[in-house]
């Protein structure tokens, strides 16, 4: 039974309200007539029930489109779309969505109305399952259904929690770069309106039983920004339903960020059109898939001479998949074993005869080590220096530590000497005990810029050059050190690639930055328990300013020694948002005449009681912490004011900011000419982990003397970069990460605000040699609310790459595995992950390792896009794709930004427009690559050549790297690359094949330009199947030829472009990397399901509708599997067979013929 409590429940008494009860199974259960509604004309829109039970599952109508579109996901494997219209009279939203489910002969149109998008999307999907409740129970096909219910998450209760609702895993949501859960939306939004002197509005509260057990059945209401926004929701307890309204209230106004410029629908009558494109192939084409389909018995969906029914139109058939033949070796545990003779543990080889160590036992290795170390002519400045430093003034502390423990945990302040001594301190130890060649330590880093700036810094220190005792290895650069006696500088992720090694002749290992807890850096700690469960001798440190030295201590079973070292700092004084406002009586325009809640002017003198802050400023710091934009000219105020207070300070200034774009604009900002006079005595530099090393070692910023220095960093300068004199810190508070989703495996890089811990660890870059200052562009409230430490990388990230790494470790189920973590992941992500591995043939439907997935392992790339790369070598571009690859990974600008646009924009005409049929960003690269590129070409000369095409040098030096390292593996591995190639295709067909490649490694990033919606170039946008707007990167080939030659390209070319990636920037979505591709390439390597019915041609994911022939589509995709096949073959020999190869110069043919469709 379900009953609804009749009267509004208040929070304080919850106890003496009558209900009515009534049965859910009826088709039309009473409805609430009785609600108190601070808002009359809600009572205006017929709602519907509140609960209903489908398949022994209980549902909340405000959770249905939840429900439904994880149905849809789970049946149909497609995303359920719902289109808008805001119906401006009578003040609502209606919403329609269609559900095709063909597995169950299944096509109903539901139809929603609500006062809010959230409604109306909830309102329709209600009744879309209300009726597909009703069709399965008629139609007999309940077990069906049961079969994808019992996937859904549910939460039990119930006296013996012998019942189920329906519990959705709400997606965090970023509001303003702080991500808002449902465990901490209401704590959030009362923050807020708290701020804005409102409060949380109730709306009613009320009691529902079902099955006896009572439920709170909750509405809340909001003003934010001037607008009323409301949310239900439902809890057994009262807090947990105001929990879900409050996440609902935050959802609507997120939506809300995204939605005014599209509730018209701009662009779906696209989709909508049942002939929204037409593709007609020729007849000679048409021929050959007919010939390719009946000669090699390549099996297609069937197609009946008169369709009467929805058809899928994929073949019925499953790629062949093999399982890998691992050449590495399985990962034990108990392979480890110290520093031998004759061994190099850092190429994992035996010492060649020439080598000076070779014979030669340990013992007469440790007597030449240290006749070296006494030869070395000491400086005493040098000496001097790290003399003082709190980590050195502890060695004899530290050094017995380590000789009686096997763990130890190190917290010590930035700037203590952590990275760069105590690696020493150990080595030179050894050395003078005559144990040198028994040491060889690992000092893991969780970004290159820090491995190679603290090799350099280290080796200098030791009056060496790197590549004696001191070595690093990155990705693109490594020097090995000696074989003996070493320490070895490396990123987390280049150690974890060797692994497999089984560390051999490793005696230390050192783990730094633990405390960020990415992806790499958990997996690695799981590996180092296994190992110290396993072996009593290798020596395990980690090392951080703000470890949780307690978690660390539990999660290693208190086998840890945990040391602090305190170091004594200079006073930093710490000012918030609010404070910074009032202290510079900062007010941005149209701030000038703001009211309080009693309608008077607020100035910076009218002073909450007890305060020395102004409610002025705390409504200005307020208004600017829940935007996205970065406050740029208060940050300029900021370090006008630092300036003119040090003028004559040899000092530095650190400004934290969370990545390049915002780093180039304030820099453009402090550089322009309005600017000039006041920064004439400073120099800017740039800090970013993209940027080549010598563009920003930590030594060009110790070297530059005699001017004030403004250093721009990413969270890179958190740690292990020693910025010297810094006098003033200013915190953003944000950083990029990357925020994964599983419903689609599509990641989009989101500017959030970062932990409590990380903030304290900017905030000490200052105070080091003098007193400071902390500038913190957030409110003291704010951060009061952050979280004490940054999510686990697990948590956040794709688990793709790290379940293929289990694999082919041989480590055991991932499920057990990453249950070692520290935080394991939820068993749902791991669930996704493999699914989606197998969709990509990378695990077998047994989730053994294929040969593809061990190929996936040793290109270190995104899976799609390494399956796309070998793809690549069948159809005779891998070289043009190793490129686009390199493109892709870019982060940095492709373009030097010092270069007037105008003329990028006339280098782009001349050397790119004129030459290409297609628009696309990868080209362009992969145009500029090949007019400077030839075989033997030096880097520097590759570098000095490119910037002739305004292309940055940064860019072109990680072009240049990531370009030789994959055609480099690629010639190695395959030998079919390095046969006389058959088959080689022209220029325009290049284009149409490597589009396609794009397509297959970036699907579903697809959008569509609505061309009336560009007649302004800052309007130019995509729009995705969601109905949100994506806007164009302004250095992408597709602005510069809108901004030269209005919209001729636009016209005339196909409308939907691939984008290889996307980020946030404040409440807009950027699209990066664009390629125009035709609706023909999206049926080849595009979509992931295709159908027809008498209605339509052939319908792509339920959003795209191509009038075409139903046969020849059936062939086309077709061809997919045969492609997967020689794939297999490709991975598990190296090569393909004669008839294999038929085939490949078969569809090559077919594919350059379909190019010009």
């Amino acid at each position: 039974m379900v009953n609804f409590s009749d009267n509004s429940l208040s929070l304080e008494d919850n106890k003496e309200n009558s209900c009515l009860n009534f049965s859910p199974s009826d088709t039309c259960i009473q409805e609430f007539k009785s609600m108190k509604c601070a808002y009359q004309s809600e009572q205006n829109i017929k709602g519907s029930p509140w609960v209903l039970e489908i398949i022994d599952v209980w549902l909340f109508k405000e959770r249905a489109a939840d429900m439904l579109t994880k149905l849809t996901s789970l049946i149909e494997k497609i995303n359920l779309r719902f289109s808008i219209q805001f119906k401006c009279n009578e003040g609502y939203y209606e919403t329609s969505a269609t559900l095709v489910i063909s597995k169950f002969n299944y096509n109903y149109t539901g139809i929603g109305k609500g006062f809010s998008k959230n409604e109306a999307i909830n309102d329709c999907a209600w009744n879309i399952i209300i009726n597909l409740k009703k069709f399965c129970l008629e139609s007999n096909i309940n077990t069906k259904l049961s079969m994808y219910i019992k996937q859904l998450t549910v939460k039990n209760f119930g006296v013996s929690n012998e019942y189920f609702i329906f519990q959705p895993q709400k997606e965090e949501i970023n509001i303003g770069g702080f991500i808002i859960s449902l465990n901490n939306s209401k704590q959030q939004l009362k923050r807020i309106l708290d701020s804005k002197y409102s409060s949380l509005e109730i709306i009613f509260s009320k009691h529902i039983y079902i099955n006896q057990t009572r439920f709170f059945f909750v509405k809340r209401g909001a003003k934010l920004r001037g607008i009323n926004f409301f949310g239900y929701g439902l809890g057994e307890t009262l807090e947990g339903a105001e929990d879900e309204a409050c996440y609902n209230i935050f959802f609507s106004y997120g939506e809300k960020q995204y939605t005014d410029d599209i509730l018209s629908d701009k662009g779906k009558k696209y989709m909508l059109k049942e002939n929204f494109c037409t593709i007609k192939v020729d007849s000679d084409v048409e021929k050959d898939l007919e010939n390719f389909i009946e000669k090699f018995n390549v099996k297609t969906a069937f197609i009946p001479k008169t369709v009467n029914s929805r058809i899928n139109l994929m073949p019925n058939v499953k790629p062949n998949v093999s399982i890998a033949q691992n050449s590495r070796r399985k990962y034990k545990m108990d392979e480890w074993i110290g520093p031998t003779k004759n061994y190099c543990c850092w190429s994992d080889s035996q010492l060649h005869e020439n080598h000076k160590y070779f014979n030669k036992d340990l013992n007469e290795i440790s007597r030449m080590l240290l006749e070296e170390e006494r030869n070395k002519i000491i400086n005493d400045d040098l000496e001097n220096r790290r003399c003082v430093l709190p980590i050195c003034m502890e060695k004899s502390k530290l050094l017995k530590i380590v000789e009686e423990n096997q763990l130890i945990i190190i917290k010590s302040n930035t700037g203590s000497g952590k990275s760069t001594q105590i690696p020493q301190i150990l080595l030179k130890s050894y050395i003078e005990n005559l144990r040198g060649a028994e040491f060889n330590c690992v000092v893991t880093q969780p970004r290159r810029l820090c491995a190679v700036s603290l090799a350099n810094q280290v080796a200098m220190e030791r009056y060496e050059e790197v590549g004696n005792s001191v070595g690093y290895s990155v990705r693109f650069e490594r020097c090995n050190p000696r074989p003996f006696g070493s320490i070895f500088y490396t990123t987390v992720g280049t150690l974890l690639r060797s692994i497999s090694f089984g560390l051999k002749g490793i005696t230390h290992i050192v783990v730094d930055e633990v405390h960020e807890r990415t992806i790499s850096i958990d997996f690695l700690l799981i590996i180092l328990k296994m190992m110290l469960e396993k072996n009593s001798s290798i020596k395990i440190i980690l090392m951080s300013a703000t470890i949780n030295t307690k978690q660390f201590e539990n999660y290693f079973k208190n086998n840890a020694y945990v040391y602090e070292l305190s170091v004594p700092v200079f006073e930093t004084k710490l000012l918030f948002l609010e404070d910074i406002i009032q202290e510079l009586c900062y007010c941005p325009y149209g701030y000038e005449k703001v009211c309080d809640e009693n309608g008077e002017i607020l100035t910076f003198e009218s002073f909450k009681e007890n305060s020395s802050v102004s409610k002025k400023a705390e409504f200005i710091a307020t208004d600017i912490e829940i935007n996205d934009e970065i406050p740029y000219n208060l940050i300029v105020d900021i370090l006008k004011k630092v300036i003119q207070e040090h003028s004559c300070s040899d000092g530095s200034i650190l400004v934290f900011l969370p990545g390049w774009q915002e780093i180039s604009t304030l820099k453009n900002i402090i550089t322009s000419v309005e600017n000039t006079e006041v920064f004439m005595n400073t120099i800017v530099i740039p800090l970013h982990s993209s940027l080549p090393i010598n563009e920003q070692n930590g030594t060009i910023i110790n070297e530059i003397g005699g001017k004030f220095k403004i250093i721009i960093s990413t969270n890179i300068a958190e740690s292990s970069i020693t910025i010297p004199n810094v006098i003033c810190v200013i915190d953003s508070g944000k950083l990029r990460a990357n925020n994964f989703k599983n419903t689609n495996s599509m990641s989009i890089l989101d500017t959030i605000w970062t932990s409590q811990d990380c903030m304290e660890q900017r905030a000490g870059r200052a105070g080091r040699t003098r007193s400071g200052y902390c500038y913190r562009l957030c409110t003291k409230s704010l951060f009061n609310n952050l979280p004490k430490k940054q999510k686990p990388g697990m948590h956040r990230e794709s688990l793709h790459s790290i379940i293929l790494s289990i694999k082919s470790l041989e480590l055991g189920d991932p499920y057990n595995f990453l249950n070692l973590a520290i935080e394991p992941p939820s068993q749902e992500s791991i669930k996704d992950a493999e699914k989606y591995l197998i969709e990509l043939s990378a695990l077998d439907s047994e989730k053994n390792l294929t040969a593809l997935g061990l190929q996936m392992v040793n290109f270190s790339f995104e899976p799609a896009y390494t399956k796309s790369l070998l793809v690549s070598i069948l159809l005779n571009v891998p070289e043009e794709m190793a490129l686009i690859m390199g493109y892709d990974n870019l982060h940095v600008p492709f373009f030097n930004k010092k270069v007037g646009k105008g003329y990028i924009l006339q280098t782009i005409q001349e050397q790119f427009l004129v030459k290409h049929s297609l628009l696309s960003d990868h080209y362009m690269a992969w145009n500029f690559h090949n007019l400077v590129f030839e075989e033997n070409l030096s880097i520097e000369e590759y570098e000095r050549r490119c910037s002739n095409y305004c292309i940055s040098t940064s860019a072109s030096n990680l072009l240049f790297k990531t370009n030789n390292q994959i055609t480099g593996k690629i010639r190695k591995d395959f030998s079919i690359c390095n046969n006389n190639r058959k088959g080689n295709l022209c220029s325009s067909y290049k284009e149409f094949v490597l589009s396609s490649l794009l397509l297959k490694a970036h699907y579903p990033n697809v959008g569509y330009i609505f061309q009336e919606g560009v007649s302004e170039i800052t309007n130019l946008c995509l729009n995705d199947f969601e109905g949100k707007k994506i806007k164009i990167q302004k250095d992408s080939c597709l602005y510069f030829n809108t901004q030269n030659n209005s919209n001729r390209t636009i016209k005339t070319n196909s409308p939907f472009y691939v984008y290889a990636k996307t980020r946030k920037n404040g409440k807009s979505i950027i699209g990066n990397n664009l390629t125009n591709v035709k609706p023909i390439q999206l049926l080849l390597f595009g979509c992931r399901n295709a159908y027809t019915d008498k209605d339509i041609g052939v319908e792509l994911d339920q959003n795209i509708c191509i009038n075409m022939n139903r046969k020849i589509a059936s062939q086309i995709l077709g061809l997919r599997v045969v492609i997967d096949n020689m794939v297999d073959s490709l991975c598990l020999r190296g090569y393909l067979n004669a008839k294999e190869e038929e085939m490949r110069l078969e569809i090559l043919k077919i594919i350059s013929k379909l190019s010009v469709i």
